[in-house]
């Protein structure tokens, strides 16, 4: 372990600027930092880990802002995230004189991030719902918002193509399927029957609503896949593949797991043009960098966090020699496994419960998850080029959206969908992290 952390520098510079960050939450990375460098031994290790700790004291996220009076509360502000869209309302983060506020608004046809707004509303306290996520020092609910200008285009670009793709399934599928079809591409969401919601809770397989890695991957492999089928060379082919993965990214929300699945593909495919091997840990670890260095609170963010434990326990234990020996079962199995290991601590901290049966639940769920999203992507596209034949590709989607239903709903009923934990701490959960590494050492590298 040690001889593989000493030849990846990435990985250095992202744990000390982790644990810079993290100051503002505690001051343990205090006693982590210089323990780490002493575990390692290095000194151009501990170079890195010292200035990436540096940086990260300096770009330090505030503090969450607790309790205050509501008040009255406005100005000019910049949206700085993607809308979620509700069936209440919408909902978007602002930084207004570089504070950030969670904005609760009704629907403003066209809003986006980067668009700068004149609002007016009650500005109030962080729930325990709202969250300080995204580094909010409050919930600004707005009374009067008016568009003052749009943002880059890019980001209009990526509302365009979701409300594309939202207008074809609603009008292609049932409701239940089309909610659950918008949320499992597109991040979208509002119209999930809370019934659905619940059942996906308890069978541990929450995470397939929401637009990730997972979902990166899927299309980028059916994009590989479509220009493989022409003479087009590799390297526009990979060009194509990534600006297409850019666009979905912005549609689907630019959430952390997306952008770190992201910029893994643009540093992991195009390796063997410079005659270099992928190197799955360095990419993880460029990614989570890119993510914290342009919006550190998200070192608090949920996804983020999981993203980053599930990924680093994915490309540690799967090597491509391990992948190669293996048979069909253990390709099933295994990587499911792995992940959902690497996100018990972080699950059972957050919510005080985790799911048993997930494993399985993930293990029926995910293959036709991924068939759904590609047949989704293959209908709209149709729809968008020959109506009538995306019209009747869409059968198809509801059927198999309803037969995932079905086997989640028959899932969350068995016993061990949902099992209660202790409470711990987070140094609780930093000594599970460590366990698991101490049992993995001589499984996870070759």
């Amino acid at each position: 372990m040690r001889e593989q952390l000493l030849h990846r520098p990435l990985v250095a510079l992202l744990l000390g600027f982790v644990c810079g960050l993290s100051i503002t939450f505690g001051y343990w990375p205090l006693i982590a930092v210089p323990l780490l460098v002493v575990v390692v031994r290095d000194v151009r290790f501990g170079l890195f880990v010292f200035g990436a700790f540096g940086l990260g004291f300096l770009m330090k996220p505030p503090e969450p802002s607790g309790f205050f009076e509501s008040r009255q509360f406005g100005g000019m502000g910049t949206i700085v995230s993607v809308p979620d869209h509700y069936a209440t309302g919408s909902s978007a983060q602002i930084e207004i004189q570089r504070v950030r506020y969670r904005l609760m608004f009704e629907e403003l046809p066209g809003l986006t991030r980067g668009d700068t707004v004149d609002v007016l509303g009650v500005l109030g306290p962080l729930s325990e719902a709202s969250g300080y996520g995204a580094g909010s020092q409050g919930v600004l609910r707005a009374e009067r918002l008016e568009l003052v200008r749009e943002g880059p285009f890019w980001w209009h670009w990526g509302a365009e193509v979701a409300s594309s793709f939202r207008e074809s399934v609603d009008s292609g599928l049932s409701p239940r399927s089309a909610a659950l079809v918008r949320g499992v591409c597109f991040n979208q969401t509002d119209g999930l029957m809370l019934e659905d919601w619940e059942s996906f809770r308890r069978l541990g397989i929450v995470h397939i609503l929401s637009a990730s890695g997972f979902h990166v991957v899927v299309v980028a492999a059916m994009l590989l896949g479509l220009f493989s089928l022409f003479p087009i060379p590799r390297v526009w082919q990979l060009g194509f593949v990534f600006f297409a993965l850019a666009i979905f990214a912005i549609a689907a929300g630019f959430k952390p797991p997306i952008l770190r699945s992201v910029l893994m593909t643009l540093i992991v495919l195009p390796a063997y043009m410079f005659r270099r091997e992928g190197d799955g840990i360095s990419a993880v670890a460029f990614a989570g960098l890119v993510n914290l260095v342009t919006n550190p609170p998200v070192i608090v963010d949920l996804g983020f966090q999981l993203s980053m434990v599930t990924t680093f326990a994915l490309v540690m234990v799967i090597t491509q020699r391990r992948w190669d020996k293996w048979n069909w079962m253990q390709r099933l199995t295994f990587p499911t496994l792995t992940a959902t290991a690497a996100s018990f601590p972080i699950v059972g901290f957050v919510f005080g419960e985790v799911s048993l049966v997930g494993i399985l639940g993930n293990i029926l769920v995910t293959p036709l998850v991924a068939v759904l999203v590609i047949t989704s992507l293959v209908a709209w596209a149709t729809s968008a080029i020959v109506p009538p034949l995306g019209g009747f590709l869409w059968h198809p989607v509801d059927y198999l959206a309803q037969v995932i239903r079905s086997i989640v709903e028959t899932g969350s009923t068995l016993p061990g969908s949902l099992v209660i934990v202790p409470a711990f701490s987070v140094v609780g959960v930093v000594c599970l992290y460590g366990l698991m590494l101490v049992a993995w050492r001589k499984y996870a590298l070759d």
